[in-house]
């Protein structure tokens, strides 16, 4: 699954994308949580 379809399901279903990898889903509006931060 790419970066991409992660973020859209996250928008669609409203949820956070939980990674350490922050980076390939900035600017993609979805809700991001680096737990290792």
């Amino acid at each position: 699954m790419t970066d991409g379809m992660l973020a859209a399901v996250a928008l669609e279903r409203h949820l956070s994308i939980v990674t350490r990898n922050t980076r390939d889903f900035d600017g993609s509006g979805a809700s991001i949580l680096n737990p290792w931060s």
